[in-house]
């Protein structure tokens, strides 16, 4: 069963939780990511907003992110929670100013010596999650991110899946 599709009404200024909206920075079919900022904390983060989510998909979710916060690897983007707030579901994630490794590739093939290296950092961040029985499940150009620093993250876990069950359960604790 679809929950009520909700129209977004966000805009700049609005709160969500903790969280001020700064700029829009996508839409996707889910929903829309925003840059916000936590006055709490000093930080910011991306939030994906979500349009509607049925239930089933909410507790699955839950699951999602609970397993996702035990990746501790600095090529794996971090989530800071699940929230509602006003009735809206949102998902924090570190905010990574940098370009998707989709919008580098544009720009034509990358040197050899490059590419290398970002393959060898998200191999690393894939290694860490599959030794916590977690699979990524959508891994693309666009879910891998630069950092300021040059560094890749691989984002949005949404879609991970467990490898098997065993391995699920020794993430849970």
């Amino acid at each position: 069963m679809m929950m009520e599709h909700r129209t977004m009404q966000l805009a700049p200024g609005q709160h969500l939780g903790p969280y001020e909206l700064l700029r829009r920075l996508g839409i996707s079919a889910m929903g829309e990511v925003w840059l916000a900022r936590d006055p709490t904390l000093g930080r910011y983060a991306a939030l994906k907003v979500f349009r509607h989510i049925d239930p089933e998909y909410f507790a699955s979710l839950e699951r999602i992110v609970q397993v996702h916060s035990s990746l501790d690897e600095p090529h794996i983007a971090s989530i800071y929670g699940f929230h509602s707030a006003n009735g809206i579901h949102f998902l924090p994630m570190e905010f990574i100013e940098g370009d998707s490794l989709a919008v580098r590739l544009k720009g034509g093939a990358l040197p050899v010596g490059e590419a290398l290296g970002i393959a060898r950092q998200i191999a690393m961040a894939l290694e860490h999650a599959h030794e916590r029985g977690v699979a990524h499940g959508d891994l693309k150009p666009a879910n891998v991110r630069t950092t300021s620093s040059g560094e890749m993250k691989v984002t949005d876990f949404a879609w991970t899946r467990s490898l098997d069950s065993r391995a699920m359960r020794e993430t849970d604790g």
